[in-house]
């Protein structure tokens, strides 16, 4: 995860976390795995509706400027593929123990990759 967050920040790439984790318990977690700079912007329940409403996309689309055509939902569950598409962005998986590849491509993601790792060698790979 850090090798593709340091990545993208090294690209000037915005990098948001929208997660259905209360805002307390993400403040607790992110310094456990050295993550708490890592995100230009934060959006939990504690102020946005629960994914997979989109309104944690929208609030960091508004909050940042980006142009909606620019944005792309990385994620691990289907919740986060279909809040994507609720935005109105590409939403791309990220296959894992709890949500495997079937249950992901039962959202339509752009793509689904089996690994972070595999995600980040895509990436370097095409720039």
């Amino acid at each position: 995860h850090q090798k593709l967050l340091d990545y993208l920040h090294a690209q000037n790439i915005k990098i948001a976390l929208a997660t259905n984790l209360s805002r307390d318990l993400l403040h607790d977690i992110l310094p456990i795995f050295s993550l708490t700079d890592k995100f230009d912007y934060i959006r939990t329940p504690s102020e946005c509706r629960a994914k997979p409403d989109p309104d944690m996309i929208n609030s960091i689309i508004a909050a940042s400027g980006i142009n909606k055509e620019q944005v792309v939902m990385i994620g691990d569950a289907p919740t986060d593929i279909q809040m994507a598409r609720l935005a109105g962005v590409d939403g791309i998986g990220i296959a894992s123990d709890k949500f495997n590849h079937q249950l992901l491509q039962l959202e339509s993601p752009l793509h689904i990759f089996t690994t972070i790792t595999d995600l980040y060698q895509t990436i370097t790979r095409n720039t």
